[in-house]
Order: C-alpha cells, then structure tokens, then sequence
C-alpha cells in the first residue's frame, strides 16, 4: 500500500499555511506553508504511521478496518 490509495484531502489553513490529511488514518496529517511542502510532509507521516502499523503486528494500513468499531490507533486498548 502506500499513500495513493488513499483520498488526501488538501486545504488552506487560515490565516496561513496548509493541511494535507488522509481522513481513513487517524493522526496522519502535516500542516505544512505551501501545498506541495504539505503533501511531501504527509507522505512522511504516513509512512510513519505505516512503520509503527507494521511493527505492532497490523499488516498494512487500511483505514480504520484494522480496529473496526474504534477510532483509537490499535496500540490503545478501549481500557487505556
């Protein structure tokens, strides 16, 4: 997988700046000045979240269907 199967949203950041984030990966977003500084950072962010993904055993990222019935990142219990 990797960052072009996803829907990235880009959009100003008032009063300046802007944000690129992928809405099916919770946290993986980067609020960077230009468009395309946001959308190199998220892809760094992302392949971040991909690589801690991977080390806690979740295989690929794919949206919240890793931990369906949740929005917390599947290294958090319900109970934490």
């Amino acid at each position: 997988m990797s960052l072009d199967d996803y829907k990235v949203v880009l959009y100003r950041n008032q009063p300046d700046g802007w944000v690129a984030e992928v809405p099916s990966v919770p946290g993986c977003y980067a609020l960077m000045n230009t468009r395309a500084e946001a959308r190199s950072e998220l892809e760094r962010v992302f392949a971040m979240i991909e690589a801690e993904y991977l080390h806690m055993g979740y295989g690929v990222i794919r949206g919240l269907q890793i931990f369906p019935g949740s929005v917390q990142p599947p290294w958090r219990s319900v109970n934490d």
